[in-house]
C-alpha cells in the first residue's frame, strides 16, 4: 500500500480495499464526478495557478458573505460526499458547507448548512446526502477569509454501493476474529486461517503497547496502511487468539508507585528503628526542685538519690540559699491538754 499513491483521502480509501482484495485491482467504491461537469459560481476574489486557487473575501463586500458555489448533476441515485484537498490543514476561520437541490422551475437552491470544513476537528470528508439520478444539486462553500485549493483533483463523489457490497463480502469470507471474551484492554477468541503465513488485518489502530497472542505464544506485529495493526499467522487451521493493551506509560507509571512505596517504607523503618532512639525526651514546661541536686550528682557521678518529698525538698532549697529551717515553734504559757496526753499514754500502751 503506497499512501501516496492517491491523491486526495477517497482515493486512498479506494486504494486500501484494493490491498485487501488479493488479486483485485481497480476496485472504486468511490466514484468521482467529474470536474468538467461541476458548474462553479465565483463571489469572492480568486487568484490561479497551475495546480491550485485561492479565493479571499473582496475588499469592498458590505458585510455580504462571500462563496464558491459548485452545481453538478447527479449521475447515479446514490449516497454523496464532498472534499476538497487544501494546502493547508487547518484554518482558523473555517468555511461552511451548504447544500441543497435546485428547483426546476425556478432555478434557485434552497440550501441548508451542513457543518465547518478545513476547521482543527473538520478537516474530513463531508456527507451531502442522498440524492436521485438526475436531480440537480448546489454545494457551497463560503470564504471567510483566505482559502487555498488544490484544482487537478476531484470534490464530489459518489458511492458505488453494489461496489461496496461486493467488496466487503469478499473481505469476509477470509478469516474472522470471533471474540469470545473482552475487557477495556483485552479481547479473546478464535481464528481459523485457510493458509499457511496468512497475514490478518485488524481495524485497531497501530500502538506498541499492543500484545496479540496466537494459540498462547507472542507474535510480532507491524503497521499496514501507515495506521492499522496485522501480523501474520504460521500455519493454517483453527487458533486461539488474545489482544492485550498495555502502553508504556502503565508501566513507567507503576514502577515509579512502586518505587515511591517502598521509598516512604524505608523512611518509616528507619524513623522507628535510629532516629527514635536517639531522639532526646522533650524539657518540661516548668522546672522541679529536685533538679539543683540532679546536676549536682551528675557532675560529682554519684547515684541518683532518693526521691524526697517535699517537705525535704523546701529545706533544701532554704539551704542553698542560707537560710535554716524553721523548728517547730512552742508557747510555754499553754499547758498541756490532759486529754491529749492520756491518748499519748493510751497510745504507748
Amino acid at each position: 500500500f503506497d499512501i501516496k499513491k492517491g491523491k486526495t483521502v477517497v482515493d486512498r480509501l479506494n486504494n486500501m480495499v484494493e490491498t485487501m482484495i488479493e488479486g483485485n485491482e481497480n476496485i472504486d467504491i468511490f466514484i468521482p464526478v467529474s470536474r468538467y461537469k461541476i458548474d462553479t459560481e465565483i463571489t469572492c476574489d480568486e487568484i490561479t495557478s497551475s495546480s491550485r486557487v485561492t479565493y479571499k473575501p473582496t475588499a469592498n463586500n458590505n458585510g455580504e458573505v462571500q462563496y464558491v458555489e459548485y452545481t453538478f448533476v447527479a449521475t447515479e441515485s446514490a449516497e454523496y460526499f464532498f472534499y476538497a484537498p487544501s494546502r493547508y490543514t487547518y484554518y482558523e476561520k473555517e468555511p461552511k458547507i451548504s447544500v441543497g437541490t435546485v428547483d426546476p422551475v425556478t432555478g434557485n437552491a434552497k440550501l441548508s448548512t451542513l457543518r465547518g470544513f478545513l476547521g482543527s476537528e473538520t478537516n474530513s470528508i463531508v456527507t451531502l446526502g442522498y440524492f436521485d439520478e438526475g436531480e440537480k444539486v448546489t454545494v457551497r462553500m463560503t470564504i471567510p477569509d483566505s482559502v487555498t485549493l488544490y484544482t487537478d483533483r476531484s470534490y464530489i463523489w459518489y458511492i458505488d454501493r453494489d461496489a461496496y457490497e461486493n467488496a466487503f463480502d469478499t473481505l469476509k469470507s477470509g478469516p474472522q476474529f470471533e471474540v469470545t471474551e473482552y475487557t477495556e484492554s483485552n479481547l479473546k477468541g478464535s481464528i481459523t486461517t485457510q493458509k499457511d503465513a496468512q497475514t490478518i488485518q485488524t481495524t485497531i489502530p497501530y500502538d506498541e503497547g499492543w500484545k496479540i497472542y496466537v494459540d498462547c505464544q507472542e507474535v510480532e506485529i507491524y503497521k499496514t496502511f501507515n495506521a492499522l495493526i496485522a501480523f501474520d499467522i504460521s500455519s493454517a487451521g483453527e487458533h486461539s487468539l488474545e489482544f492485550k493493551y498495555s502502553p508504556d506509560i502503565y508501566v513507567k507509571s507503576g514502577f515509579i508507585s512502586i518505587c515511591g512505596l517502598l521509598f516512604f517504607i524505608a523512611i518509616c523503618v528507619v524513623d522507628l528503628t535510629v532516629f527514635r532512639k536517639r531522639k532526646v525526651k522533650a524539657a518540661p514546661l516548668y522546672w522541679e526542685l529536685e533538679d539543683f541536686d540532679r546536676d549536682q550528682e551528675e557532675r560529682l557521678g554519684l547515684p541518683p538519690a532518693k526521691k524526697k518529698t517535699i517537705k525535704e525538698k523546701l529545706n533544701s532549697l532554704r539551704s542553698k540559699i542560707g537560710k535554716k529551717p524553721k523548728s517547730p515553734s512552742v508557747d510555754c504559757n499553754v499547758k498541756p491538754d490532759e486529754n491529749d496526753t492520756n491518748t499519748d499514754e493510751q497510745g504507748e500502751n
